[in-house]
């Protein structure tokens, strides 16, 4: 009978669940093609792109607010109709009913945090520069970063191409070589610099034991699993969660903004279905004294307050403004032991 239960209310939050999805990503991509339509000078194909990334974009903004809404409609419906009490009469538990709301939302979320290791991370980034430039990447000027011991300049960066590299190799703190080329191209997940000119300094005990070395390549390879988004987004929390864990463990500087990313893909998602049970644990079965309606737009506006301060920390843990174990991990940590303190109590 309990399996009975499961299907019945798991198909129930999960018919809810893609209802709020697919009006909330219709309404954001109406809106933002009624502010931009202007500016999508674009041919059909790139218009098309356009229209699947704000769609991702949107996917990722309005999720977690989309689960927790769907988890009042849905328990509000069923007081509506009674049927809460028929199950709790037939000996249904508080958590049992509960159960089958945070698995669903559980799996969706996870769900959402997969693709986070995929380019669709970058979903927004490419929206952004197919309204700017009308295509999916943009040119980068005038990078210069420390990538493990080594400090990289490049001229310009467009479309997995670098212009005008200059890369000086360091040991124990003094520089051992230095790599120029006008080009490298990213080939077999590598960086292939094309006619490369090598400086190495063979340092000697004295000034006199140091002599140079110049060489010249056709093909030197540098910056292996470097991968091109690393550099359309570098010192920006824009990155795919892959990505942002190999910034944070290969990259001195922002290791905050690295750590914020990894939140905001991970941890940030995965508030909305325990704040969801927080809810569904407080909506009384039977309102006697009040009215259903007013407790359900009580707990919807709690929920954007709640998704609204939440987001505001998350923006401001990117922006290096606040570490983001204050800002994000630990709120959502309260919430998600405030929940399960619930779920053990109701037991």
């Amino acid at each position: 009978m309990n399996k009975l239960y499961f299907r019945y209310l798991a198909s129930l939050y999960l018919k809810n669940c893609l209802i709020f999805i697919i009006a909330f990503v219709g309404f954001y991509l109406f809106i933002d093609l009624l502010i931009n339509y202007k500016k999508l000078h674009i041919n059909t194909n790139i218009f098309l792109l356009y229209i699947l990334y704000t769609m991702l974009t949107a996917f990722y903004y309005i999720l977690p607010i989309a689960l927790i809404l769907a988890s009042i409609f849905t328990k509000i419906s069923l007081i509506k109709k009674n049927e809460f009490i028929a199950f709790y009469s037939l000996g249904l538990s508080k958590n049992a009913s509960v159960i089958p709301t945070l698995f669903i939302s559980l799996i969706i979320t996870f769900f959402a945090i997969s693709l986070n290791y995929t380019n669709i991370a970058y979903a927004e980034n490419y929206k952004s520069n197919i309204l700017k430039y009308g295509y999916l990447s943009k040119e980068q000027m005038d990078l210069f970063f420390k990538y493990q011991d080594d400090y990289i300049y490049i001229k310009s960066y467009d479309k997995a191409k670098m212009h005008d590299i200059k890369i000086m190799k360091t040991q124990n703190n003094e520089i051992s070589k230095i790599i120029t080329a006008k080009t490298a191209s990213f080939i077999n997940n590598n960086w292939v610099l094309e006619d490369a000119n090598i400086t190495e300094f063979k340092l000697g005990n004295s000034f006199d034991d140091t002599y140079i070395i110049n060489q010249k390549l056709e093909q030197e390879i540098i910056l292996k699993d470097f991968k091109p988004e690393i550099l359309d987004n570098l010192g920006t929390d824009d990155s795919s969660l892959k990505d942002a864990f190999f910034y944070l463990n290969n990259f001195e500087s922002n290791k905050n903004i690295a750590r914020a990313s990894i939140y905001k893909q991970s941890i940030f998602l995965l508030y909305a279905p325990f704040f969801a049970l927080i809810i569904f644990y407080n909506i009384p079965i039977m309102p006697r004294y009040n009215d259903l309606n007013i407790i359900a737009l009580s707990y919807i506006c709690l929920s954007l307050l709640v998704y609204g301060v939440l987001f505001l920390l998350l923006r401001f843990a990117s922006n290096g403004a606040i570490n983001p174990e204050i800002a994000i991990l630990l709120p959502i940590s309260i919430i998600i032991v405030y929940s399960l303190m619930k779920f053990n109590k109701n037991k």
